[in-house]
């Protein structure tokens, strides 16, 4: 009898039950002179209820066994279920702890403010130069076009040796601001006026730029838009 109740109570609930989900997602942009974004999303969750309900008399011993086996079947379902939930809680805890470690390329911070795009009728010629180690703070961003100008720009580029770069920036070409800019790890080469780049922590992407160092500014170009870096 109790199994059969809690049969009809579960059907009456799936019929019962009326939902819909509905969204749009847009991602549009013009990368910057290495960039990317990201965004995730991570919802866990679990419901338990139950009901039972049992009516009767007995006058024999029929009675005190189904008791028995009933509290058997739920103690073993209770248990079955709190250990998938806890094991499930350990799988999120492992799967957050690899993001983490994953996403954490450097811990570098913005050295200056974002600065705005402006608008310039030409741009200089890249001429390149022997890059010095040191940490490279954006300090201004002008465009020969019309795109991006009012935007914004914000980056630190950490030269750490001849071959690695550390990266954090954040592009706005319309107007709406800044995202939350990710740590990346580039390697790179700059052979005469080109600047290569190949990700190798929370990017794989390759770049290429031309650059020039005047002193202890870093200006990278990328066809009509130049971004320029002052050396700490």
């Amino acid at each position: 009898m109790r199994t059969l109740s809690v049969i009809f109570f579960a059907a009456s609930f799936v019929l019962a039950a009326c939902g819909d989900d509905g969204g749009v997602v847009t991602d549009t942009g013009v990368a910057p002179p290495d960039g990317g974004s990201d965004s995730g999303m991570t919802i866990d969750g679990a419901t338990d209820s139950g009901m039972a309900t049992d009516s009767g008399m007995a006058t024999d011993s029929g009675m005190a066994t189904d008791a028995a086996t009933d509290g058997a079947t739920d103690a073993a379902t209770d248990a079955a279920t709190d250990a998938a939930t806890d094991s499930g809680a350990a799988g999120d805890a492992s799967a957050d702890a690899a993001t983490d470690a994953a996403a954490a390329c450097h811990s570098h911070a913005y050295g200056a403010p974002a600065v705005t795009i402006t608008a310039v009728t030409s741009l200089p010629t890249m001429t390149g130069g022997t890059i010095p180690a040191g940490t490279y703070d954006a300090v201004a961003t002008v465009t020969t076009g019309s795109v991006g100008v009012g935007g914004s720009f914000r980056g630190t580029w950490v030269f750490e040796s001849a071959t690695t770069v550390q990266v954090l920036q954040a592009l706005d070409l319309s107007g709406s601001g800044l995202l939350e800019a990710t740590p990346r790890t580039f390697s790179y080469t700059s052979p005469g006026p080109a600047l290569n780049r190949t990700g190798t922590c929370e990017s794989t992407s390759t770049f290429s730029n031309t650059y020039r160092i005047t002193g202890t500014t870093l200006d990278v170009r990328q066809a009509s838009i130049m971004f320029t870096f002052e050396r700490r």
